[in-house]
């Protein structure tokens, strides 16, 4: 129905953006800088043209160059955690959810593929499994700091909302635009609890927040120009 689709469309900013929408994740750009300055420390010749493509929104092509690499420095976890990523850029989570997977395997206690996995998993529809990974990303942030935990915890939050646990959806959306305030998917759904709480005027401000964030979204525009009405 129209409610799953909005849902779909507000968590999923990252498949719309693969088909020609501005980029603005702040999670995906702060991986790539971490990433790439250790892999670039270990192979000079590693892919700097993957890294402009995928930064530029040609996923497709990225992931191309990206297996070139692959067969010049052969198969390790830096280069799997990109492919991965880019896997869920361009709205394919089964390749991701079997890269992340295999690299869980090797290093389990990495929380970033638990929360990346959870993100797999979320887009598949799989929940349960999502907020498992989820909550097992965040239990280990205190012995690996993740890059950026802005994205899933908003996911998270999501689910629990879905749920029925609006105080829990609500800690979650508020620790996710605290952690990463340029991810709009956190002020999109703190605008929707606004909204549910007849507070038109703070749902305004986050749907502005979001849409600063991508002009073009056609679902957070729609939220505006509700919560806009609504107030009048």
């Amino acid at each position: 129905g129209s409610e799953r689709e909005a849902r779909c469309c507000a968590r999923y900013s990252r498949e719309r953006r693969s088909a020609g929408k501005p980029r603005a994740n702040a999670h995906w750009a702060g991986a790539v800088e971490a990433r790439s300055a250790r892999i670039l420390a270990a192979h000079p010749r590693a892919p700097r043209l993957a890294q402009a493509e995928h930064a530029a929104g040609e996923h497709e092509k990225a992931y191309k160059t990206y297996l070139k690499a692959h067969a010049m420095y052969g198969s390790n976890n830096d280069f799997r955690s990109y492919t991965a990523r880019i896997f869920l850029d361009i709205g394919a989570p089964q390749l991701a959810l079997e890269s992340f997977n295999e690299q869980i395997v090797e290093t389990p206690g990495n929380p970033q593929l638990y929360l990346e996995r959870g993100e797999a998993y979320d887009m598949l529809g799989r929940d349960d499994e999502a907020l498992t990974d989820y909550d097992r990303g965040f239990a280990r942030v205190g012995q690996e700091p993740p890059l950026k935990r802005g994205r899933p915890m908003a996911l998270r939050g999501v689910i629990k909302l879905e749920r029925g646990d609006v105080a829990g959806a609500t800690a979650d959306f508020d620790t996710a635009i605290a952690d990463d305030p340029n991810d709009p998917v956190g002020w999109y759904w703190r605008g929707e609890l606004w909204m549910r709480s007849g507070d038109h005027d703070k749902a305004i401000s986050a749907y502005q927040s979001a849409l600063r964030i991508l002009p073009d979204d056609k679902t957070y525009q729609a939220a505006l120009e509700k919560a806009q009405a609504a107030k009048k």
